[in-house]
């Protein structure tokens, strides 16, 4: 399964996205597989451990993107902050 770029970033492409999405879907089709074999053998306790590393990793990626987002909001709430500032200023002195 192929996974995001490592660290913060401000956009992730939807191919990106949507190419991780189908790599963890063809993962766990692949793993539900492996999980519906014999039970008591040692190849369900495999693809359960499989299956956990695997949503492991799902909540790693959404954390990534989630701090990617969060500071991505920071930086247009600072824009947006100068932005009305700057605006504010020529209305001050047309009124003065």
């Amino acid at each position: 399964m192929s996974t995001l770029p490592d660290g913060p970033q401000k956009f992730f492409p939807s191919q990106e996205v949507d190419a991780w999405l189908h790599g963890a879907k063809e993962k766990r089709a692949e793993l539900h597989l492996k999980a519906a074999g014999p039970w008591h053998s040692d190849q369900i306790h495999e693809a359960f451990a499989d299956m956990s590393e695997l949503l492991q990793e799902a909540f790693e990626e959404v954390r990534v993107i989630s701090a990617s987002w969060r500071e991505g909001s920071h930086v247009d709430q600072s824009e947006s902050a100068d932005l009305q500032a700057h605006s504010a200023r020529p209305m001050e002195q047309s009124t003065t």
